[in-house]
């Protein structure tokens, strides 16, 4: 399931098939704290992390 937080809320993600997604080895720290905590992730959360991965100002971890 895909969200972007704008047209595609955390409420309402996307379903999309693998075929049609590129997967990156790429990882928001702060949503991946989140996820690992059990806590739940904002829309808001989703759009700061992907304008900060698109910036190349959020601190990576690539696995």
């Amino acid at each position: 399931l895909v969200a972007d937080g704008r047209a595609r809320s955390v409420q309402r993600p996307k379903q999309k098939n693998l075929r049609h997604v590129s997967l990156h080895e790429v990882w928001a720290q702060d949503i991946r704290a989140k996820l690992l905590a059990n806590v739940s992730v904002s829309n808001a959360d989703i759009r700061d992390a992907l304008e900060k991965l698109q910036d190349g100002v959020e601190e990576v971890d690539r696995q």
